[in-house]
């Protein structure tokens, strides 16, 4: 107390009380010291709340991060959480439905995992989380921040549509051809990959969303290149890109380590953020037993692509949902604009739903902890628990579509050649454009013009 004093970290008067109280005496109760360490059972949010909190008071302090466990646990702290006791409890209820955990075949004794995020996309606060299928322990593997896994189509929208969108390579219109094919990727056999769907012919971007042909999305890849696709991946929060992921499988998800739900969802959040990636945070602040601020959450931010760039991204991302061949048709909402991806792995190792509302950012994972084809009655399983989960916490919520900017451009397109519609044109779709990427063109007899790259010109956009 007298260093404390002399130091000027407390005054006088409360140096002079703090010794009247020790001069009367200190009063201590007998602890019990065998008892566990960690023996509360938060929930999942919470469990990665003080994961955060450790390790910036562990930073900000200077210290170690077991000595800040041991000052979190001891010091009487307010941690101000960004949970949603609704939102959290209605991912809960759905994770706890037997219909979720399936045995798995090769370990009888494992069954199947989920994790589920959802983030307030405005201020980069997470809102509700859950990590596991099955009895949770204290702090343990929380598959939502701490599991890596492969994305599949899921990451279509940030590794392709966005980079591909932001500098004008391609519209939502642009005319791609899906037939089976062989890409280089430096190996002497080549990429060959296949759809999940039967291949189409030529087709307008949206159309390949819609159904998330494959075919396309590689195309894509070959004119933005990997290492485009990579940079605009990092400046949306994916920390967990390899060198080997330089390669042109990155189009369809084939990732060296994954990538985790959280961070999944960051990056969609910043599309429905109009293009500002927030850090996703779990709390705000932290104060001591005298209300002073111990430390507080600081979020990286910054504008990663416009705000007409995501606007048309959001647009294409609602043809899964809305499209008569769409993925995630059983994700729409009650007048609330919904926008999804679904992903699927290879032998259906993972399933994902990733998407959000003009209110909220959703990501959900399903699989197995060790490699397993799931088999869940030829539904996604991902997709039934973001369904339920959003529709049941968008209740209530007001009407919400997303917002044109006004220097997006609109016209009729015809489908068949993704050129403009000619009066007589009945096969046509209202498209979305970024300023000077409008066809010139027109349809004729809705004759489709067979095209692999289509290309960027100053007065306009080419065929």
């Amino acid at each position: 107390l007298y260093k404390m004093n002399e130091l000027s970290y407390i005054s006088d008067d409360e140096y002079n009380d703090a010794i009247s109280k020790v001069d009367k005496g200190l009063k201590f109760s007998k602890g019990d010291v065998s008892s566990k360490k960690n023996d509360n059972n938060y929930s999942y949010h919470t469990d990665a709340l003080l994961n955060e909190v450790i390790n910036d008071i562990s930073d900000s302090k200077g210290i170690s991060k077991e000595f800040a466990t041991n000052y979190i646990e001891m010091a009487g702290l307010t941690i101000y959480s960004t949970q949603n006791k609704d939102i959290q409890k209605s991912i809960e209820n759905e994770f706890s439905k037997g219909t979720y955990n399936i045995p798995s075949k090769l370990n009888p004794s494992t069954h199947t995992q989920a994790a589920m995020v959802v983030i307030d996309h405005k201020t980069g606060e997470v809102r509700g989380c859950v990590g596991g299928i099955g009895e949770k322990t204290p702090r343990c593997f929380n598959r939502a921040i701490q599991a890596t896994r492969q994305t599949g189509s899921s990451s279509k929208p940030i590794a392709v549509l966005l980079p591909a969108i932001d500098k004008k390579l391609i519209t939502s219109s642009s005319i791609y051809k899906d037939e089976k094919a062989v890409f280089d990727d430096g190996t002497e056999e080549g990429y060959s990959p296949d759809n999940y769907n039967n291949y189409l012919g030529n087709i307008t971007i949206r159309r390949a969303v819609e159904s998330s042909q494959n075919i396309p999305f590689v195309k894509i890849m070959e004119q933005i290149t990997p290492k485009t696709s990579i940079n605009y991946m990092k400046k949306l929060g994916i920390s967990t890109l390899t060198d080997i992921d330089n390669n042109i499988n990155l189009a369809l998800g084939g990732l060296d380590t994954g990538i985790s739900p959280l961070e999944l969802a960051a990056a969609y959040a910043t599309i429905a953020n109009d293009g500002k990636y927030i850090e996703p945070t779990f709390y705000t602040k932290v104060e001591n037993r005298l209300a002073k601020t111990v430390v507080k959450s600081t979020q990286s931010n910054q504008k990663v692509f416009s705000k007409e760039v995501a606007f048309i991204v959001k647009s294409l991302l609602t043809e899964p949902v809305v499209g008569k061949n769409g993925t995630a048709t059983y994700c729409k909402i009650k007048d609330i604009d919904v926008a999804a991806k679904t992903g699927t792995t290879n032998d259906e190792f993972d399933r994902w739903l990733c998407g959000f509302t003009p209110y909220y950012t959703a990501v959900t994972w399903f699989g197995f902890d060790k490699n397993e084809t799931i088999e869940f009655n030829r539904k996604n399983p991902s997709g039934l628990i973001w369904s339920n989960v959003m529709k049941n916490i968008h209740n209530g919520l007001e009407a919400q579509k997303f917002e044109k900017p006004y220097r997006v451009e609109s016209a009729q397109i015809c489908t068949r050649s993704g050129l403009l519609a000619d009066v007589s044109c009945t096969e046509n779709y209202t498209e979305y454009y970024l300023k000077g990427t409008v066809p010139k063109k027109t349809c004729v007899n809705h004759e489709a013009i067979i095209v692999d790259t289509p290309i960027t010109r100053e007065d306009g956009f080419e065929q």
